[in-house]
């Protein structure tokens, strides 16, 4: 029964972890769809935003481990969200160390004030991605030594028991041991 109830919440809470990934996911190919579209021939930079497109892929590995409840499929989410921090890891110090001005004199656009916006949230966002997929790697790895597809069985057997008695000499009266007669149990009865 305890461990009925741990897998649920654990797979629930996977469910969780996918549906940020996923939320995660919209709000930075969105931000980052907004700089591109605002920038009139984008840096690669630029185009960080639409590396979000990727934490789809935890996001639903994560909601179906939750759902199926099996070992093989939280080891692949663990596995895509590893990869997912990495990837959350580059696009930060891609998109921070590039993060001059989007608009600067060879570069021209549309709506400065939009792009400085959502560069933020796509740095923002970003922020979170590798956060939630951290923890999302390390919940699934745990999900995936637990998720068990039933309970252990244990099995006990009895083992007889036997017993010995010695007897020792008193050393201090250097005395023999008094003598036992070897009854048997049976031949008396």
């Amino acid at each position: 029964m305890a461990i009925s109830k741990y897998l649920k919440c654990l797979s629930i809470s996977s469910i969780v972890i996918g549906c940020l990934l996923l939320m995660l996911t919209l709000i930075s190919v969105v931000c980052g769809g907004l700089v591109v579209n605002n920038i009139i021939d984008p840096p690669a930079y630029a185009r960080v935003g639409l590396w979000g497109l990727y934490f789809a892929v935890p996001g639903v590995f994560c909601i179906v481990a939750g759902v199926k409840k099996k070992p093989i499929l939280f080891a692949i989410a663990s596995g895509t969200n590893i990869l997912g921090i990495i990837l959350a890891i580059v696009g930060l110090f891609f998109r921070i160390l590039s993060s001059h001005d989007d608009c600067y004199p060879e570069t021209l656009c549309r709506n400065s004030e939009t792009v400085d916006k959502a560069s933020t949230a796509v740095i923002l966002t970003f922020i979170m991605l590798a956060c939630v997929t951290f923890i999302g790697s390390i919940h699934e790895a745990i999900g995936t030594c637990s998720a068990l597809q039933e309970p252990a069985v244990v099995v006990s057997t009895v083992q007889p028991c036997r017993m010995e008695m010695t007897t020792q000499s008193n050393q201090a009266y250097n005395e023999p041991p008094p003598p036992y007669d070897l009854v048997d149990i049976k031949t008396q009865q």
